[in-house]
């Protein structure tokens, strides 16, 4: 942990689902450095996360873990504000596809961090309505930390599954702290941490669980926010990993 009021407030914000845990392991792995989380989980305290229970004022931690508005309804525009400047409107903003994302969100409500939901979750009016609203939260939260922010750092989990060192050594050049090679080489080793789940047999990976409409509602979500990345000159989508992206062969559910 870093000295008490060394370290000025950013948030690392992500809807859930995205990766945020795993993220944080890479960054405390190559930092030496914990991150904290507005949400105290004793669950990720047990496993190493000694950060989890620190408060932001502290300045001790390197980024505060945050979903934001995302756990709950659309907030006004005045809340979404002030979600952004709580964390001094700095950030790491990790985005995942949304697709991924749902699916990894919806077993996690179930399941936990390693469990699984049933299938009957990815069905129905229950997901259908399910994905409907986190459609709108994902693409404005998103927005909202790339728009309202002063400094903003993205990371986008693809690129992180691909090559977790090559993000990590950019986030360090962000937040300007020096790349320690045997710090990064233990990384190498051991990038997965605790908190992957083993490859499931679930419904969603035999078939597409999202209808035409569905599919409308998250390209569209997704392409609002590309435009926005874009037009900030920050790292866009690799939309060309985007499974289920501009690929509607739902047959209804």
């Amino acid at each position: 942990m870093a000295e008490m009021h060394s370290l000025l407030p950013m948030a690392l914000a992500s809807f859930p689902g995205s990766g945020n845990t795993w993220t944080r392991y890479l960054i405390e792995a190559a930092t030496g450095v914990f991150t904290g989380s507005v949400y105290r989980d004793q669950g990720l305290m047990s496993k190493g996360f000694y950060g989890e229970f620190e408060a932001q004022s502290c300045g001790c931690t390197l980024l505060m873990k945050t979903h934001g508005y995302t756990l709950g309804s659309t907030p006004s525009p005045k809340q979404r504000l002030v979600e952004v400047a709580r964390h001094g409107r700095r950030a790491v903003l990790l985005v995942r596809n949304p697709y991924e994302a749902f699916l990894a969100y919806r077993n996690f409500m179930k399941g936990g961090h390693l469990r699984y939901a049933p299938d009957s979750y990815f069905s129905g009016s229950g997901w259908n309505s399910y994905v409907t609203q986190k459609a709108t939260l994902w693409r404005n939260f998103n927005i909202d930390w790339v728009n309202l922010t002063t400094s903003v750092h993205v990371i986008h989990y693809e690129d992180l599954k691909q090559d977790p060192v090559r993000e990590i050594r950019d986030f360090l050049r962000f937040i300007g702290l020096p790349e320690d090679e045997e710090r990064l080489n233990c990384v190498t080793m051991n990038h997965d941490g605790q908190f992957k789940r083993k490859a499931s047999n679930q419904v969603f990976n035999k078939r597409d669980v999202f209808t035409p409409a569905l599919h409308a509602q998250l390209d569209a979500a997704i392409d609002a926010l590309q435009a926005q990345l874009l037009a900030r000159r920050l790292r866009p989508m690799p939309l060309a990993r985007y499974k289920y992206y501009r690929t509607s062969t739902a047959t209804g559910n």
